[in-house]
């Protein structure tokens, strides 16, 4: 751990001086807030103090690859090439700060188009600007500290993938190769090293499938505060997934993790059901969710925006069809499928930022036969524990294969399922090495009673 911090300390220097005078706030940032948080998504752990280390050392690494990476990216000026939206972030994350502080004032009538963004709560990505916002209140806009602020809640996917993977599989190298994955993988770098909100959502994600696992097996006020949190946070960020992981929830909750359940295991299970849309309903948040479906979730709107991802950028995929029907979406979903998991191939490389993304596809394509034996596992031997996980992440990609319409988005939505394939790959590449390390002793003990036997019949 004494490396990992010495490691961070370095990086952290690097990308003050690199990105000076603004740099220098990353500092702040990592006393106020990186250091508490991490304490607090680290302190999940309920082994050892040798295992906290561990998770610190990795959080340290990730966040020291993810501070370098965006203060180099941001001092090269080619940030906004990597993460466009990013720019998009800073700039309105700034403007409502400066609202807060009353520097100005946004209405509905004098400034509708950003009362429309700010206060309306509707929409994809709204929460965003509240998480930007929330830094430039006190430091004023600085995009350097923004990245660095975003980076540390992203990099809480690393400790937290390792924590639900070792909760279901009961087994080190699994949670270590998947904590790795999500730590060092280019993409998760890119997605998580800048004002963005991917990375945010993988952390969620993992945080609210690691305490449902959790609350299956006891009640706990802080494991349904920090679900709580981490739904609203998927809802305001990413609106249109909150169906799809509700249903995870609820069907994992329903079967539980235990084949012979107690009465007051069931009780305990629904009650935090319904403890829990109780909290939604009353936030307002079920009802805007019904708003902004019945309004953006249709077939017809969904087909339009497929059509505009096409058309609008050199990287459009169009696997033909007409989703606004059932017939075409059932005519799309093979090779819409073939595109969101396996793109960008070769030959749809059409820009920088794609080539760059082929040593990690190489990489990534070795990975999914893994990834599928670790799935057949699952679901033989660890179907309750992995249920949620395993209906989210179908859902989200059978939902992306039928209306994603660019290469581009895809590779950068498909993190959303990966930091789940990434535990599942390690659950089969763990396998496969446990199979041949056990053949292996099997040959030694046959070769040691083969010559134990030879020596025998010597004497």
């Amino acid at each position: 751990m004494k490396r990992a911090v010495l490691v961070l300390i370095i990086a952290l220097i690097f990308s003050a001086v690199i990105t000076a005078p603004d740099g220098f706030a990353i500092f702040l940032v990592l006393g106020c807030f990186t250091l508490p948080f991490a304490t607090l998504i680290i302190n999940l752990s309920e082994a050892d103090s040798k295992e906290k280390e561990l998770l610190w050392s990795l959080f340290l690494y990730a966040l020291a690859v993810r501070a370098i990476f965006g203060a180099v990216a941001y001092a090269l000026r080619f940030w906004d090439y990597l993460a466009p939206d990013a720019y998009t972030y800073t700039e309105f994350g700034a403007i409502l700060a400066d609202h807060f502080r009353g520097t100005i004032t946004i209405t509905k009538t004098g400034s509708p188009f950003f009362y429309s963004r700010f206060f309306e709560f509707s929409g994809s990505g709204w929460g965003m600007y509240y998480i930007v916002a929330s830094l430039y209140f006190f430091i004023g806009k600085n995009t350097v500290a923004g990245n660095f602020f975003v980076a540390s809640i992203a990099t809480g996917a690393v400790p937290v993938v390792y924590l639900l993977a070792k909760e279901i599989y009961k087994n080190r190298r699994v949670a270590l190769i998947a904590s790795l994955l999500v730590g060092f993988m280019p993409g998760f770098i890119n997605w998580s090293s800048f004002i963005m909100k991917d990375g945010i959502i993988i952390f969620l994600l993992a945080l609210s499938i690691l305490m449902v696992v959790r609350l299956q097996k006891q009640f706990n006020l802080l494991y349904l505060t920090l679900l709580f949190i981490s739904v609203v946070g998927i809802i305001s960020l990413r609106f249109y997934i909150f169906p799809m992981l509700a249903i995870g929830i609820i069907a994992s909750f329903l079967i539980g993790v235990k084949e012979t359940d107690t009465t007051i295991s069931t009780f305990r299970r629904v009650a935090v059901l319904l403890i829990l849309g109780t909290a939604l309903t009353y936030a307002g948040v079920l009802g805007r969710i019904a708003s902004d479906l019945e309004r953006y979730g249709t077939l017809e709107m969904l087909n339009n925006s497929r059509l505009d991802q096409v058309k609008s950028a050199a990287s459009g995929i169009d696997v033909g069809g007409d989703v606004s029907t059932v017939e075409g979406v059932v005519t799309v979903l093979p090779l819409g499928f073939l595109y969101l998991i396996l793109a960008p191939l070769p030959w749809q490389v059409t820009s920088l930022r794609s080539a760059l993304t082929q040593p990690e596809m190489l990489l990534w394509w070795f990975m999914i036969p893994f990834v599928i034996k670790g799935i057949a596992y699952s679901i033989r031997h660890r179907l309750r524990e992995t249920l949620a996980i395993l209906i989210f992440t179908l859902m989200l990609t059978v939902g992306y294969s039928i209306f994603q319409g660019n290469i581009g988005t895809a590779y950068r939505q498909r993190t959303q399922m990966q930091v789940f394939y990434f535990v599942f790959f390690a659950v089969g590449w763990v396998l496969t090495k446990e199979k041949k390390e056990n053949e292996m002793a099997i040959r030694r003990l046959r070769q040691i009673k083969l010559r134990a036997g030879l020596a025998e019949k010597n004497i």
